[in-house]
């Protein structure tokens, strides 16, 4: 979808920039689920040149669900899971740049948080 999202305020949606970042987006901090989807309102900023990815991860590490490429000023509601975590479960987000006419990657962040209820 194009535009900011209308996220409700006990989700905590914000932009987590710090000085030195290369690009900026905004994610929820407080992930809900929706039936299997993860609710994150995952947003590349209007000002980006570059495309933004995230997926979902588990504690180990692997794979829980992933948005596809989002170019800048899109976001996205929610991420399809593999499977349902239980509320409380720590996951990561793993945001994941890209160049948009080569794909070549231009850097990445992690940031925890957990499956609120």
């Amino acid at each position: 979808m194009q535009g900011i999202p209308d996220v409700p305020e006990e989700l905590q949606y914000s932009s987590p920039y710090r000085d030195g970042m290369a690009y900026r987006f905004s994610v929820c901090a407080n992930v809900k689920m929706d039936g299997s989807k993860a609710v994150v309102y995952f947003t590349n900023a209007e000002e980006n040149s570059v495309y933004l990815k995230l997926r979902v991860l588990d504690e180990e590490g692997n794979i829980l669900g992933e948005t596809g490429l989002l170019k800048p000023g899109e976001y996205v509601k929610g991420v399809e899971l593999g499977k349902d975590p239980s509320a409380e479960t720590t996951i990561s987000l793993k945001i994941m740049s890209y160049e948009p006419d080569t794909y070549m990657s231009e850097g990445s962040v992690i940031l925890k948080t957990e499956i609120g209820e």
